[in-house]
């Protein structure tokens, strides 16, 4: 079989005719691959090499984009998870404050509250808080002495 229908001056037009006159069969809607000449090659590897440096040059902005929204966004999720945590536990953790540790005899008990009065944690007595409770200074149950100030005993 010949490579090329015709004698290589015709139009393809003319070239159409030919095939079409000496066809023993005409197939519609037919896919092929049409080879590129050396120029069309030649321009395809140009814009290849220009649509790669574009291509480099866009995932570069890109990545800086999503660098700079990555910076917003991470402060914003912080918080959230933070709110979130706050919502689950009901409060908020405070590291650092001060506890107020105090023994009650009555209901061996012990509780620590926070400066501003509230009790934070409760828990049976045990032996050890018995002895630990055995210092020179208690302060008495009772409150203060009149004029504000808290009575000391000294055992």
């Amino acid at each position: 079989m010949r490579k090329f229908f015709g004698l290589g001056n015709e139009t393809p037009e003319e070239v159409q005719a030919m095939l079409e006159a000496q066809a023993d069969a005409i197939k519609e809607d037919f896919s092929y691959t049409r080879l590129f000449t050396q120029e069309e090659l030649d321009e395809k590897k140009e814009l290849q090499v220009e649509m790669s440096q574009k291509l480099k040059r866009l995932q570069s902005e890109k990545k800086d984009a999503m660098a700079a929204f990555k910076a917003q966004i991470d402060p914003v999720q912080a918080e959230v998870n933070e709110l979130l945590d706050q919502l689950k536990d009901k409060g908020e953790q405070i590291t650092g404050g001060t506890g107020f540790i105090i023994f009650d005899h009555e209901e061996r008990k012990v509780g620590t509250y926070s400066p501003d009065g509230y009790l934070i944690e409760e828990r049976p007595m045990r032996k050890t808080d018995a002895k630990q409770d055995q210092s020179i200074f208690k302060l008495q149950k009772t409150g203060t002495d009149g004029n504000g100030d808290f009575k000391i005993d000294m055992d």
